[in-house]
């Protein structure tokens, strides 16, 4: 897991990265497509009842498949397996799960351009420390993220600006004009 929940930058509306590691896709593109497409394949049928939503998007950055997976169907199924199990009502802001799934090639021969490969699990502690550095930084980009969710700003595919951008913009700006003062009238 990377991202957003992973560095505790994550709003209510956050979906969960994860990344598939310890492949050897001898840097190779169209092989690294390919086994995504399978993948994606296999999560639609496998998951069909549970998903509201699959999508892989071939053309961003760094290839990923997106979910979004109704927790209330989950609980449903689980609850006919398991008798005891209780069955409760999922409120309807925390109901779907969406979750990023992108693939790390741990290959020595990598060809895929760098602009196209996953590099967020190293910078889990890069933002770790940067939020260390600056206690601002985390409240602001919090509520910086809120802003760009409610303008639909948040989709780099969709021409947004990811999470990871937004926490560097932020900390470049609170290095160079400093920290905000607290004040009462906020």
């Amino acid at each position: 897991m990377y991202g957003s929940m992973a560095n505790g930058l994550a709003i209510e509306q956050s979906d969960v990265d994860l990344a598939v590691v310890g492949l050897d896709l001898q840097g190779d593109l169209n092989l690294h497509l390919k086994e995504m497409r399978r993948l994606s394949d296999q999560l639609s049928c496998f998951m069909k009842n549970n998903l509201t939503s699959i999508k892989f998007i071939e053309t961003a950055s760094v290839p990923v498949i997106k979910l979004q997976v109704d927790l209330q169907k989950v609980h449903q199924r689980i609850s006919k397996k398991d008798a005891a199990a209780e069955q409760v009502e999922i409120e309807e802001s925390m109901r779907f799960l969406g979750i990023d799934i992108t693939f790390e090639d741990c290959s020595k021969q990598s060809h895929i351009a760098a602009s196209r490969i996953n590099h967020g699990i190293q910078c889990i502690s890069t933002i770790q420390e940067l939020c260390m550095n600056q206690p601002t930084l985390k409240p602001i980009v919090l509520v910086l993220k809120k802003i760009l969710l409610e303008q639909n700003l948040n989709q780099p595919y969709l021409g947004g600006l990811n999470s990871y951008s937004l926490v560097i913009m932020t900390y470049a700006f609170l290095r160079w004009f400093g920290t905000p003062s607290t004040s009462k009238n906020l």
